[in-house]
């Protein structure tokens, strides 16, 4: 079985080359992710989510990791994001990591237009 750290190293490798199909295998079926005023139960409805976010990415596009901790099943991390329409400077999310498969994630991000 995978652990916490496999994990999430799999997700920051297939989130940063755009893979769906990579990024969902990171997942539980009946995952739970969890955002301002919305949240989303299930496989299917998470990947609808990144699919619409990995057509939707404009050239020249990038985005950062800036913190990172780990403490048993819990990955939280900061992250930054610019694209030529819009500028995210405080992206936060956290992942519960169990029996090897993202269960629940939470995400919130102040998405600045330019």
């Amino acid at each position: 079985m995978r652990t916490v750290k496999d994990v999430w190293e799999h997700h920051k490798v297939a989130f940063a080359n755009a893979n769906l199909e990579e990024v969902m295998l990171d997942y539980a079926e009946d995952c739970i992710y969890v955002t301002t005023n919305k949240s989303l139960v299930g496989k299917d409805k998470i990947r609808a989510l990144y699919k619409n976010h990995f057509d939707t990415l404009e050239e020249g596009s990038s985005s950062s990791i800036i913190s990172e901790t780990i403490e048993g099943e819990i990955v939280f991390f900061e992250w930054t994001a610019d694209s030529p329409s819009i500028s995210i400077s405080d992206g936060v999310d956290t992942f519960v990591i169990r029996n090897g498969y993202i269960v629940a994630q939470t995400m919130r991000a102040t998405v600045v237009p330019k």
